[in-house]
């Protein structure tokens, strides 16, 4: 899963999230064993358009609680209200995945460590 697979309804959110509708979107980090390992919370707006590209922007700069040990291997997008906006593999920030960690050589998250979102750009 190395490409970002997005729905109808994400690509309507992104632009109403643009517009600073409704509350923050989130993205689940999830293990190969769809084992919820930490949940970042993005800020609202969602991002901004830079170059042709939707760049993903955290709420909080310091990160957000990591509350399982493990690899991240994939990504759901979902909207304020619970709606799928989009899915993909999780990478570091060298790595070809659509979403990105930050500060970490390859994906190993640990509980009560913080998870920092990398430059994610989206097309």
């Amino acid at each position: 899963m190395s490409e970002l697979v997005l729905t109808d309804a994400g690509a309507v959110a992104m632009l109403e999230g643009l517009l600073a509708r409704g509350a923050a979107s989130r993205l689940h980090f999830l293990s190969a064993t769809s084992v919820t390992l930490a949940v970042l919370v993005l800020a609202s707006p969602c991002g901004e358009i830079v170059a042709n590209k939707l760049v993903l922007a955290q709420a909080d700069p310091e990160g957000d609680l990591i509350a399982a040990n493990g690899l991240a291997a994939s990504a759901l997008w979902y909207s304020y209200d619970n709606d799928l906006l989009a899915s993909g593999a999780v990478t570091d920030e060298v790595g070809e995945g659509p979403f990105k960690l930050s500060g970490s050589a390859g994906t190993l998250l640990l509980a009560g460590g913080r998870a920092i979102l990398g430059l994610t750009e989206l097309t």
